[in-house]
């Protein structure tokens, strides 16, 4: 059991030269009034097949979000292993409300087959309510499982389908080298009822998009360079229908990471 809780007061920037932003959210906006963000919460590893999780954050003056969650694994057979999951967010308007009137229920799941270097996803997610499911400012630790490299896919009443495939190279030879693709469409966007604060949504009442992304990396496995991580992303995000809260592109990430372990003692 893994308990969490903490209480942040303001928000900076990552090129920030100061620590005293306002907090707020990632579509909305931010707000000097919003005092401050409370957050609790609890996971659950019952064994080495089942997570549970349950966590509760009040954002001052904006809203209440639950989270509740679990993922599970069974293997069938040696290299066979089934899984599944499931998430739920329950997001309501509190106190001054100053984002307006929010009642939204969100939540995704999914189900995967593992077969020896091969991986094979298949996710649902929906959302419901005339807002999109937000979280707060720069936190973006997002986890409806169709959230993409460009787009959280979260809009008003959306609808998506995910489907995932991944292939660890260590199958043909090669460990640290891993290959995912995956495909997210979204449909039946409608914003017409958003509030003042999700205005970008106004305008779509039957919106769609979809999005294309292609990850490889890999991971030195030994030497002075052992645990140095290339990571080349690639996105194509389409828009289509009426909406015009996102927009095309074409999105090309090279990340490079090197953990660095200091003793001080």
């Amino acid at each position: 059991l893994t308990l969490q809780a903490g209480k942040l007061e303001s928000s900076a920037d990552r090129t920030a030269t100061a620590h005293g932003g306002d907090l707020g959210t990632a579509y909305g906006g931010r707000f000097k009034d919003a005092n401050d963000f409370v957050y609790f919460g609890a996971d659950y590893q019952a064994n080495d097949r089942l997570l549970l999780r349950a966590h509760h954050g009040r954002l001052d003056d904006i809203w209440n979000q639950l989270f509740l969650g679990f993922d599970w694994k069974q293997p069938l057979r040696e290299g066979l292993t089934v899984k599944a999951g499931a998430k739920y967010y329950r997001t309501r308007d509190t106190g001054q409300s100053l984002m307006g009137d929010i009642n939204n229920d969100s939540w995704s799941a999914y189900v995967g087959l593992n077969t020896g270097a091969h991986g094979f996803t298949v996710a649902h997610t929906e959302i419901h309510g005339d807002t999109p499911f937000d979280y707060v400012w720069n936190t973006w630790d997002f986890y409806l499982d169709t959230a993409s490299q460009s787009s959280d896919f979260n809009s008003p009443h959306e609808r998506v389908w995910m489907g995932r495939y991944d292939y660890d190279f260590v199958g043909l030879g090669i460990p640290g080298l891993t290959f995912t693709t995956r495909y997210m469409r979204g449909t039946n966007i409608d914003g017409t009822h958003a509030g003042s604060h999700y205005a970008a949504y106004q305008s779509t009442s039957h919106g769609r998009h979809w999005e294309n992304d292609i990850w490889v990396g890999y991971v030195v496995q030994s030497g002075p360079a052992k645990d140095l991580n290339f990571r080349v992303w690639h996105a194509t995000h389409r828009v289509g229908g009426d909406h015009t809260a996102e927009s095309n592109l074409n999105e090309l990430r090279l990340i490079f990471e090197y953990p660095l372990g200091i003793r001080l003692f």
